[in-house]
């Protein structure tokens, strides 16, 4: 992962405003109604078209479901992570062993990847954890990926 230090800023702007996406997407506007989302689905459309995003299936008029008024899980924003450093086939592609037993069978190679690479450490020494993943969890991985360490606390 060396290199990467050289990322622009707008990139590491990019993945934090990612991160917020979700909790923007589900805020109500002054009247109290939830938000309209048309605004991020066309972002998230362009995303796909980027190939940074893939969705969570497909709406019955078969446009992609990108289920924005949710938060993405940790392997979810993990996944994105890794498609945004340009990584994303190489990690689906990756032939290493998941070393949690929580994991989709999707989402063993990325986590494998990002594990080996050290971008990712698990909640335990056999979970990965699949919650929602926070600000500060996603921020972490974008640290790491720049060659931040945080193994000293």
């Amino acid at each position: 992962m060396k290199g990467l230090r050289r990322i622009p800023a707008l990139l590491l702007c990019f993945c934090i405003a990612s991160c917020l996406l979700p909790a923007s997407a589900l805020a109500a506007n002054s009247s109290g109604t939830a938000r309209d989302v048309t605004f991020e689905l066309a972002m998230a459309s362009d995303l796909k078209g980027l190939g940074l995003l893939e969705g969570v299936g497909t709406n019955t008029d078969g446009s992609t479901n990108f289920d924005l008024r949710r938060a993405p899980s940790r392997l979810e924003a993990l996944v994105m992570l890794l498609r945004l450093l340009g990584k994303g086939a190489e990690a689906k592609a990756y032939a290493g062993a998941c070393p949690f037993d929580d994991v989709p069978g999707w989402g063993k190679p990325y986590v494998a990847y990002a594990y080996d690479k050290g971008l990712t450490n698990g909640s335990s020494r056999t979970k990965f954890g699949m919650e929602n993943a926070s600000c500060a969890m996603y921020l972490t991985f974008v640290l790491r990926a720049l060659d931040y360490s945080d193994t000293a606390g």
